[in-house]
């Protein structure tokens, strides 16, 4: 049966960015192709069995709590029973009390990957029962697949690997909150422990234990409502904020030296100028003006700390020119830098 998008993610219940990430992992692989005005798919069997996985994962998963340990949890009670699962919760430190989260709310989690899941995974799941034909074992390696469990499944060690990060989880997760990239964040981590951290540790912790990114708002507010009033605070404070101006605010040691600030300020008044140059607003006219009245005090602070003219970093504006309604503003960047010359001499 042929099924435009938005047909196909209503019957089958699938949010649209789960199923965006499905066609971009290459486990749908039938193609969307035009027919009476729209386009359209027919699904193969196969397309349809990854849909329904999908229904399980971060981004497609509904009607019960989403915590940041998705992933953790699929993989988890593919093998033990839901009382084992809430007790190496507890263990690992990733529940704050039995009374803030109860086995019950696990539970409730549990049902709904059953009621969620395809049907040869729903064994797996209510009873642990691995499939024994090749067309089941099949489809467990491709919903292992597309859940992005599959080489922890496969090699458990892998989860052990990550203990290290569990024992310090307070701080690496509230860093790990920010919108840091996993390089900046293992560089942050090998510097500050004194040892190697991979890009790949930080990518299995973020992918197994925190996929805090993956969380909505909504989601991302019922997790803060199960951790401890300080904990949930720091987090919240941390969501989304760029990685060097956090550690600055916080003054976490190591990780921002003011050079580095510096620059991350200077580059983000690039972009606000870049993102109103050509539009003649009053509003807009005051951004761009703001904004490289900004970038000018950075540099000349910047001159301060390194002791000589940076010249090369003016040639980034030469292709913005301020467009204003008053001929006798600046209207360029030289232009400024020639104006607050003139200012201070006088």
């Amino acid at each position: 049966m042929a099924l435009t998008k938005s047909q196909l993610l209503t019957k089958y219940d699938i949010p649209f960015e789960a199923f965006e990430v499905l066609q971009g992992s290459g486990h749908f692989e039938s193609c969307f192709a035009p027919r009476n005005g729209l386009n359209v798919v027919t699904p193969t069997a196969e397309d349809l069995f990854a849909i329904e996985c999908a229904k399980l994962s971060v981004l497609g998963f509904r009607g019960a709590p989403l915590l940041p340990y998705h992933r953790f949890l699929v993989l988890r009670l593919l093998c033990l029973p839901v009382k084992d699962v809430y007790e190496e919760l507890i263990n690992l430190g990733f529940l704050a009390s039995r009374a803030r989260f109860k086995l019950s709310y696990l539970q409730k989690i549990h049902k709904t990957m059953i009621a969620r899941a395809p049907k040869e995974i729903k064994k797996i799941l209510e009873k642990r029962e691995l499939p024994k034909s090749k067309v089941g074992k099949d489809r467990f390696i491709k919903f292992l697949s597309i859940m992005n469990i599959k080489i922890f499944y496969e090699a458990p060690d892998r989860v052990d690997d990550l203990g290290f990060f569990v024992k310090s989880r307070n701080v690496f997760e509230l860093i790990l909150t920010t919108s840091g990239s996993n390089e900046d964040i293992a560089e942050f981590f090998s510097e500050h422990m004194k040892t190697q951290i991979p890009r790949e540790a930080v990518l299995g912790y973020r992918l197994l234990y925190y996929s805090s990114h993956e969380l909505s708002s909504e989601n991302w507010k019922n997790y803060l409502a199960t951790i401890p009033p300080d904990e949930r605070k720091a987090k919240a404070d941390a969501r989304g904020k760029d990685l060097v101006e956090y550690s600055s605010m916080k003054g976490i040691q190591g990780l921002a030296s003011m050079a580095e600030i510096l620059d991350r300020a200077k580059m983000r008044y690039i972009r606000e100028l870049g993102n109103t140059q050509g539009f003649q607003t009053s509003g807009a006219l005051a951004a761009q003006r703001s904004a490289l009245d900004s970038i000018l005090k950075i540099d000349q602070y910047q001159k301060t700390l390194d002791g000589h003219d940076d010249t090369d970093f003016w040639k980034i504006f030469e292709r913005f020119t301020v467009r204003s309604s008053d001929e006798q503003e600046p209207r360029s960047i030289d232009d400024i830098r020639g104006q607050a010359s003139q200012e201070a001499v006088g």
